[in-house]
């Protein structure tokens, strides 16, 4: 996957979790991943492991 899925996945991930979030580059998904790591969400797992893949391709 390159870096461009892995940004279209995430934000699949949010628009199917009703989240009125989207994500462009990786700087908006290192503060979604700063300001959302304490809460519970399903989706923080996924999205994390989707910055860890996007961190390999980089």
């Amino acid at each position: 996957m390159d870096t461009r899925e892995i940004f279209d996945e995430i934000n699949q991930i949010l628009e199917e979790a009703d989240m009125d979030i989207k994500i462009n580059d990786l700087e908006e998904l290192e503060e979604f991943l700063e300001e959302y790591e304490a809460r519970d969400l399903e989706v923080y797992e996924e999205i994390h492991d989707l910055y860890e893949q996007l961190l390999m391709e980089m």
